[in-house]
């Protein structure tokens, strides 16, 4: 029986997507570069904020009681102000752990997506993945370092040219050598790395973060908790308020006499870093505790 191409999936409609943005940056290149960051802020009104803001709903065991909320509140806080210190105290440390747990977090969606999910193989999946993204694109990543005041003169091209061939190889043998019954959709990922290199930096991440990780994780939350879509943006709704005003906060803290400093995307990612801690931490007991236990994850 011959076997039919997987075009209704997410990572096909990434792709067009991808697609899509490459050709219209190789003709208006400009506009896409003024406005890739009001498409990533887009992206993240919904699902990227949205998918992370239901992680008080994510401990089923849990009775959804006053001193529940309390206390994941207060659990939630302390963690985003232990990243926050970290940031503090020395920045190339919170970068550093930031990547990590990105990449931990963005390995074990992908793979138990893709019914294939191993610890080690879904962190350095996630880890080859984000960091071919950064060296894929050097001067964009170069000057993000620099906002950060973490690199004056950074490496030569080539080098970075060299991480990023070795990055996607590895990322492609990983995925290759250990998904076997949803090899196209794992496909489609590759192919909107690849396109996503001719855009920026910013949008090439956003693509992957908003596009393939956030609805992904969205579909995951939404059958582990069984619920509609209308449902879970009820759940989602307050914390997501919430994470806006946090956002808004950093932003607007990055002000000077009226004008926005450069900094701007440093205190961003710096908001995503702290908010993405703990909903990295309570994701990954979701997937081990409920969707695992219902043969779903």
């Amino acid at each position: 029986m011959k076997k039919i191409i997987p075009i209704h999936t997410i990572e096909f409609y990434a792709l067009l997507v991808t697609i899509g943005l490459a050709l219209l940056n190789s003709v208006f290149p400009a506009v896409i570069q003024q406005y890739s960051p009001y498409l990533l802020l887009l992206g993240m009104v919904f699902p990227g904020i949205p998918h992370g803001a239901v992680d008080q709903h994510l401990n089923t065991r849990q009775h959804q009681t006053p001193y529940f909320l309390c206390l994941f509140i207060a659990q939630y806080l302390l963690l985003m102000a232990l990243v926050f210190l970290v940031w503090k105290w020395q920045t190339w440390l919170g970068l550093s752990l930031f990547i990590l747990y990105s990449a931990w977090h963005f390995g074990e969606t992908d793979f138990r997506r893709l019914n294939s999910f191993r610890p080690v193989t879904a962190f350095l999946s996630g880890f080859s993945l984000l960091v071919f993204i950064l060296s894929a694109h050097p001067a964009e990543f170069l000057s993000y370092l620099r906002l950060f005041g973490l690199v004056s003169v950074g490496p030569s091209p080539y080098f970075f040219v060299v991480v990023a061939v070795l990055c996607l190889l590895t990322f492609c043998l990983l995925g290759f050598q250990n998904i076997r019954e949803r090899r196209w959709e794992f496909t489609w990922i590759v192919l909107v790395l690849i396109i996503s290199v001719g855009l920026p930096l910013l949008l090439s991440f956003g693509i992957y973060f908003i596009l393939i990780h956030s609805w992904t994780g969205w579909r995951d939350i939404k059958r582990g908790l069984q619920a509609t879509h209308g449902q879970l943006l009820l759940k989602a709704l307050p914390f997501s308020i919430g994470a806006f005003i946090f956002f808004a906060a950093f932003i607007i803290s990055s002000y000077d006499n009226g004008i926005l400093s450069p900094s701007y995307m440093s205190s961003f990612f710096i908001a995503l870093s702290c908010i993405s801690a703990p909903h990295v931490l309570f994701m990954a007991r979701f997937y081990r505790e409920v969707l695992s236990e219902s043969g779903q994850g």
